[in-house]
């Protein structure tokens, strides 16, 4: 999903449109999250 947030992402700002802040939230602002369940996950199975 965070690769197709940030395909959508240009394309959305150009058009202006509404969902602009959404996809953008998710294309950037879920990394952070994303690396610390993998590196919970990486402690946990090693």
């Amino acid at each position: 999903m965070q690769q197709a947030a940030k395909k959508v992402y240009p394309g959305l700002l150009k058009l202006g449109s509404e969902y602009t802040g959404v996809c953008r939230d998710a294309a950037y602002e879920s990394v952070p999250t994303i690396k610390r369940v993998r590196n919970a996950l990486l402690r946990i199975t090693n």
